[in-house]
């Protein structure tokens, strides 16, 4: 049984319009054909030429020779009237934002390293003593360290206070 694969195209000619073509060109080593093709093209007088990397426009002479047209001139600004112009010469008087002289650097409040977060508040279950009873495996009573607190009678809260 036969396959078939399909091979790109190296080089693919399009008439876009009277003495206008489009090229494109499936890989920049066959960028040569390019000019020779164009010496071929009856009445060619501007090609635009895509490659996989980009796109440019040339101009065709008469002796056949391909070159880059020329940038078309900037257009200058169209007229202004005398309030428009006003306007901007208002605006250029005004200092540039962020380079006037009489700002001051923003200063963030930096925590001291001694802050602790929360806010301590009596422990609920040795109410603030820091110590209570146990039963003993005898059945003795004794007292002990609060496991809550640590022995401390205060613990640390977090959020609102109560």
């Amino acid at each position: 049984m036969k396959t078939a694969t399909e091979i790109p195209s190296v080089l693919t000619v399009y008439e876009t319009g009277a003495g206008q073509y489009l090229l494109r060109i499936g890989d920049l080593k066959f960028r040569p054909l390019i000019v020779e093709v164009s010496k071929h093209l009856p009445g060619a007088t501007s090609l635009i030429v895509v490659t996989p990397k980009d796109t440019k426009v040339f101009t065709v002479s008469s002796n056949g020779t391909v070159s880059e047209p020329e940038p078309e001139p900037i257009e200058s600004e169209p007229e202004l009237d005398e309030e428009t112009k006003e306007a901007i010469a208002q605006q250029e008087e005004l200092p540039i934002p962020g380079e006037a002289e009489d700002i001051k650097p923003v200063r963030r409040r930096t925590r001291k390293s001694t802050e602790i977060a929360g806010h301590p508040e009596p422990c609920g279950r040795c109410s603030g003593s820091g110590q209570t009873r146990i039963i003993l495996p005898d059945g003795k009573p004794s007292d002990t360290a609060c496991p809550v607190c640590k022995g401390e009678g205060t613990i640390q809260r977090y959020g609102n206070r109560r």
